[in-house]
C-alpha cells in the first residue's frame, strides 16, 4: 500500500559516478552515430520543417528510440521520464569533467543536424567511437 490518497513519492534516480557517466555517454554515443539513426533523424527534420514545435518534437522521437534503452541500462526508467532523470543526474561536478564536457558535446553534436552541418566532427577521446562506428555524410 502507498501512503494515503494514493500519491506515491517518485524514485530517486539512480547516482551517476564518473565512470558510469562516461559509459553511458559513450553507450550513446554509439547508438546516435548509427548511420541509420542519423538518417531516420535526418528524414525526421526534414519532415517536420521549419516548425520549431515540431522539429523539438521529430528530434526527441527519434533520439528516445536510442536514448530510452541506454538509459534504462544505468538504472533509469526506461520511459521519457528516465531519459529526463538521466540528464538531471549529470550533476555541476560531473559536468565539470573535461572527458564528460567532451563527450556531452558530442552527442549533442549527434541529435542536431544543423549544428552537424556547420561544425566539423568533434575531436578528443569522445570522438573515437564516432570515427570508427560510422561516416557520416552530411547534407
Amino acid at each position: 500500500l502507498g501512503p494515503p490518497g494514493g500519491f506515491q513519492a517518485p524514485h530517486d534516480p539512480p547516482k551517476l559516478t564518473k565512470e558510469k557517466a562516461i559509459a553511458m555517454l559513450d553507450d550513446l554515443i554509439a547508438g546516435l552515430s548509427k548511420g541509420d539513426f542519423q538518417a531516420k533523424l535526418r528524414r525526421a527534420m526534414r519532415a517536420a520543417g521549419s516548425d520549431t514545435k515540431k522539429i523539438v518534437k521529430a528530434r526527441q522521437a527519434a533520439c528516445m528510440e536510442v536514448q530510452i534503452p541506454v538509459v534504462a541500462n544505468y538504472g533509469f526508467e526506461a520511459s521519457f521520464t528516465g531519459v529526463l532523470r538521466s540528464t538531471q543526474a549529470f550533476t555541476k561536478e560531473l559536468n565539470a569533467d573535461a572527458e564528460v564536457s567532451q563527450k556531452s558535446n558530442t552527442v549533442f553534436w549527434l541529435i542536431d543536424p544543423v549544428i552537424q552541418a556547420s561544425s566539423p566532427v568533434p575531436t578528443g577521446p569522445a570522438a573515437v567511437a564516432l570515427k570508427t562506428t560510422v561516416e557520416l555524410r552530411l547534407p
